[in-house]
């Protein structure tokens, strides 16, 4: 999912989301989404695609 589709749905701005990535380890950052998300999925970040990806 691209960061602007994300972002909102964690209540969030696009441009918020990506300090907390960089700022937290990979699963803090799971951690951390899972916690905001809605329907409770954490998300993972890919450089390689640039999107984030949901983690059972």
């Amino acid at each position: 999912m691209p960061p602007e589709n994300l972002a909102p749905r964690l209540g969030l701005s696009p441009s918020s989301l990506a300090p907390e990535r960089e700022k937290l380890t990979t699963k803090e950052f799971i951690s951390w989404t899972r916690n905001r998300d809605p329907r409770g999925i954490g998300w993972e970040w890919n450089a390689k695609d640039g999107l984030y990806h949901p983690v059972k």
